[in-house]
């Protein structure tokens, strides 16, 4: 929750935003973890997906799609995301 509150107003862009999600939560998790089937590239897959160099990154508020008025990026789980429909969706573990 730390990491999502500092996001809010930011102006990070959709590149910058999954780096410093590595650097700042999978980097740590990634050290700590048993499990190694974890899908550690798909946040580098994100990272080279919005290169600024090739033309790729947008704002983060313009990704993170329909807020609705809200201002804010919405958040659910598996379960409580049931019918609804995103035009991005990004996955922890």
């Amino acid at each position: 929750m730390g990491f999502l509150s500092t996001s809010f107003g930011s102006g990070e862009t959709t590149h910058a935003w999954p780096q410093r999600f590595s650097r700042e939560l999978v980097t740590p998790w990634r050290a700590i973890a048993r499990n190694s089937e974890q899908e550690w590239d798909v946040c580098d897959e994100m990272i080279s997906g919005t290169d600024p160099v090739r033309d790729l990154d947008v704002p983060l508020m313009h990704f993170a799609g329909r807020m609705e008025g809200t201002g804010c990026v919405s958040l659910s789980t598996l379960h409580s995301a049931k019918g609804r429909e995103f035009d991005a969706v990004i996955c922890t573990a």
